[in-house]
């Protein structure tokens, strides 16, 4: 395949949507569930009676809910990832001088401290990229400006990090019901900053998608720079 061919993104795009969607269903089941396991455990510090079958069907519940958030948020991760890179490597492709090789889109996660800036460095970068190189083809393209979603869904991102990091800290403590509560109401935070951030997640891969599908439209209408299946794997 040659190196400067445009690679459909919008199945990935597709599926990347209805993944998070889902991943928001379970995440708004899951703070019903914690909010049912925080009432039970004010109940036991209150010292009211818990019968066994309530505790059992809370502890199955708050398991098998977590189990699946946890499952569906690495596919998440996954396809996530495919789809930003593809994005970022079309950019590469049509000649857009990018900040970084294509492959940071995925690395810039994983390398500490890089991880607190470069990947919304790279996503911004899309976005207004993207919304340049067809301004340049169509004069009468109207750039889209909304890009304070980016900084917001990274201010949520940011923000449930650091809430994760305090319930990661705190398995490692003594087990007390003071500690389960404080737990419930993290658990909680954590589960709504994840629905916010992934609804604003979704807005902005819907946006990009469209600027993609725009971009190529215009570089097989002006250019023979071809545009490939949305099922190559780079």
């Amino acid at each position: 395949m040659e190196e400067n061919t445009l690679r459909d993104n919008s199945g990935r795009a597709r599926i990347l949507i209805v993944i998070f969607w889902i991943l928001m269903v379970l995440s708004a089941v899951a703070i019903v569930a914690s909010y049912s396991d925080l009432q039970l455990l004010l109940r036991l510090q209150r010292g009211d009676f818990i019968t066994e079958d309530e505790q059992m069907w809370n502890d199955i519940r708050y398991g098998m809910l977590g189990l699946l958030q946890t499952a569906l948020y690495i596919v998440s991760i996954v396809v996530f990832l495919n789809w930003f890179r593809r994005a970022y490597a079309n950019l590469e492709r049509i000649g857009v001088p990018v900040d970084s090789k294509n492959d940071m889109a995925i690395w810039s996660w994983f390398i500490p401290l890089y991880n607190v800036f470069k990947p919304v460095k790279i996503m911004a970068e899309i976005w207004n990229d993207t919304q340049s190189e067809i301004k340049k083809r169509n004069e009468n393209f109207v750039i889209d400006h909304a890009q304070y979603l980016i900084w917001i869904w990274w201010a949520l991102h940011i923000l449930s990090g650091v809430v994760g990091r305090m319930l990661w800290r705190n398995l490692f403590k003594e087990e007390t019901i003071a500690l389960l509560i404080e737990n419930a109401h993290a658990t909680m935070a954590s589960d709504i900053l994840q629905v916010l951030e992934g609804i604003t997640l979704i807005f902005i891969v819907k946006k990009i998608s469209r600027f993609e599908t725009k971009l190529y439209r215009e570089v097989e209408q002006q250019e023979t720079l071809p545009v490939t299946n949305q099922f190559e794997l780079s």
